[in-house]
């Protein structure tokens, strides 16, 4: 076994050179081979921390790691390091904390150790990662779902996307069922997610909720938590953790990102990894950090101290002494290299064991379906969002409507039309894309974890979307407009009310689609509401009422033809205006409706050129939307050997 070890070392050794320092943790663990042996004797024979002999599942994997660098370059072409020469070892049946100061580095190394690090070109990680099955469940810090469905069905719906596509439903509720109880999530199975507008599950069970999402597909591979106690009150803190300790006796390895746990919440881990300022001060045995501070170190350790503040208080940097601290921490970084004893065994040939995410093989069409009852059940449940919109349509057409109260055909109100045609226009553009600003931002979240993980196509979410939300999405604008229409005493004739309706349906699926463009090329919901509503106003500006067409400057002369309110304001116009006589008392006053278009450079228009100029725009932002979503899928920075 000792030639098998010292022949895994040599591998490693020679796959990383020892530029940058990789070697320096490697050297150590080869130079002392048989104190790691005995190390690993000593852990395996160790009780957890919860008293009881870990049960190690059979097909459990290790997560190990050896000279893990991140190094940042920054404008100027300078290098920063954000993590250095990282190593250690997680094992099944144990729970791993990494802790360090805020900026330590704790994030990236399990960001690193999950295959989760975003790519960049900026961004170099090097080093090796080996995890035995090659795949780990990823927790982040973030919990985002579908607000309006219930825990069960958004377990039953990963269900159905995680497991393999011969899976019985018997054999899918089962698991979810198995999930849950694990979890302890049976007793919210029937309760809302929710959100901050609908009353759902606690922190907690949100946190929850997404372990049993990752758990889903397969129980045995390592859990990687990232700050999961984060934004929790103490008692829910605490449940959280308590679950993934039960999670850890049952033969997982799991590990945490954790900042500063009391005493009650640190005593449940059995093994520590403590960071800072990018380099590993400690890895090992929680008992065995205690020695190497207080005994090997000799700081001196203060009765009824919690732990895990001592070992904070140890390795952060005082900036008002920062010399001196500076000075200590590389002395704790020397020992505990020296000390290979302290350091993880072996890690496996080559630079990564782990599999990358794999493409997509599921039936387009099922996934559409599964896709498709989740969005409509998103959408019609969500009472709070409806009523909102609702509400505010029915506003908008009232005060509209009293403003403009039961018109009459002289000649001032020909101005008055032409001004409540826009208002209407931007009335429905805007509440379609602001809504959908919103709502997609936070919904993009959860479709690019799942599409990374091989769920679905991206095509087949943007067809179920689609196909959920545009009928729900009709109502608004039909109710607004049968409301304003009357009210303002617009043309009687019943096709041309149909038509109004249309046109507003129409440009109410136009703005919705050109909030999903908006949101497909920005990162957070606050970038997508600070540019959305900007494109909306170039688009009002050059929406036909405010400036005629041909007095545009030419380089800006493009954008009346894809300005979906100009579409939107024309058909209005036509429609309203054709056939329509005012009452005349000078030779020079407009008597037709004709005339009235005429003036405003509209003569040539009509209601069908304007549904198809927004069908143009509808359907170039639901294909410029995909085509984003596509091109900007989620890839993952992968270590290389350090050159």
């Amino acid at each position: 076994m000792g030639v098998l070890l010292q022949m895994g070392l040599s591998a490693v050794v020679a796959s990383l050179p020892a530029t940058k320092g990789v070697a320096i943790g490697l050297a150590g663990i080869a130079a002392s081979l048989e104190g790691a042996k005995r190390l690993s004797r000593r852990r395996r024979g160790r009780k957890t921390r919860s008293g009881e002999e870990g049960v190690i599942l059979e097909k459990c994997s290790s997560v190990k790691w050896a000279g893990v660098t991140c190094e940042y370059r920054e404008k100027g072409g300078s290098e920063r390091t954000i993590l250095k020469d990282a190593v250690g070892i997680a094992e099944p049946g144990r729970m791993m904390a990494i802790m360090g100061p805020s900026g330590s580095g704790k994030t990236t190394l399990l960001s690193a150790l999950a295959g989760q690090m975003p790519k960049s070109k900026k961004v170099t990680l090097s080093g090796a990662i080996a995890c035995e099955g090659g795949r780990v469940a990823f927790v982040p810090q973030e919990d985002v779902f579908y607000s309006q469905l219930t825990v069960e069905e958004t377990l039953r719906m990963a269900a159905s996307f995680k497991l393999a596509e011969g899976t019985t439903e018997e054999q899918r509720e089962r698991r979810v069922q198995e999930v849950m109880k694990a979890l302890s999530l049976t007793q919210c199975a029937g309760t809302l997610v929710g959100d901050s507008k609908t009353r759902g599950i606690s922190g907690g069970e949100k946190k929850r909720l997404s372990i049993g999402l990752e758990l889903l597909r397969q129980s045995e591979v390592p859990i990687l938590c990232d700050e999961p106690t984060t934004g929790l009150d103490s008692f829910q803190a605490e449940k959280v953790m308590r679950v993934l300790r039960q999670l850890a006796n049952s033969g997982r390895t799991v590990i945490i990102t954790i900042h500063q746990p009391k005493s009650s919440i640190f005593g449940l881990f059995d093994d520590v990894v403590l960071i800072s300022q990018g380099l590993t001060v400690f890895s090992g045995a929680i008992a065995d950090a205690k020695t190497f501070f207080v005994e090997r170190s000799g700081i001196p350790l203060p009765e009824q101290t919690n732990l895990s503040e001592f070992f904070l208080d140890v390795i952060s940097i005082d900036f008002d002494n920062e010399a001196e601290t500076r000075g200590n921490l590389m002395k704790l970084v020397r020992n505990f290299r020296d000390d290979a004893a302290q350091v993880a065994r072996v890690v496996g040939k080559g630079p990564s064991g782990r599999r990358r995410a794999q493409a997509c093989h599921k039936n387009f069409w099922h996934s559409v379906k599964l896709l498709y009852l989740r969005s409509f059940r998103q959408v019609a449940r969500d009472r709070a969002t409806n009523i909102l919109r609702l509400t505010t349509n029915l506003n908008s057409a009232i005060v509209f409507g009293s403003i403009y109260w039961r018109m009459k055909r002289t000649q001032s109100t020909i101005q008055d039309r032409q001004g409540l045609l826009q208002v209407v226009a931007i009335n429905t553009a805007m509440s379609s894309i602001t809504k959908t600003l919103t709502a997609f931002s936070r919904e993009k979240v959860v479709v690019d974890r799942e599409r990374t993980k091989g769920d679905y196509q991206i095509g087949a979410y943007l067809v179920a979307k689609l196909a959920a939300e545009l009928p729900v999405s009709a109502v608004f604008p039909i109710v607004f407009g049968a409301l304003v229409y009357p009210m303002c005493g617009l043309n009687k004739e019943v096709a041309k009310f149909g038509k109004f309706l249309s046109l507003l349906t129409f440009e109410s699926f136009t703005s919705s689609a050109i909030g999903l463009s908006v949101g497909s090329i920005v990162n957070s919901p606050e970038a997508a509401n600070a540019l959305g509503p900007a494109v909306m106003v170039l688009f009002i500006v050059f929406g036909g009422y405010y400036c005629r067409e041909e007095n545009v400057p030419i380089a800006f002369r493009w954008i009346p033809k894809v300005s979906l309110i100009r579409h939107a304001f024309e058909g209005l116009t036509k429609n309203e205006f054709s056939g329509l006589k005012f009452e005349t008392k000078q030779p020079t006053d407009v008597a037709t409706g004709e005339a009235a278009l005429t003036r405003l450079g509209f003569g040539e228009s009509s209601v069908s050129k304007s549904l198809v100029g927004l069908g143009r725009i509808m359907l170039f932002n639901y294909m410029f939307t995909y085509g984003m979503l596509k091109e900007r899928k989620p890839e993952f920075q992968q270590p290389v050997a350090s050159s």
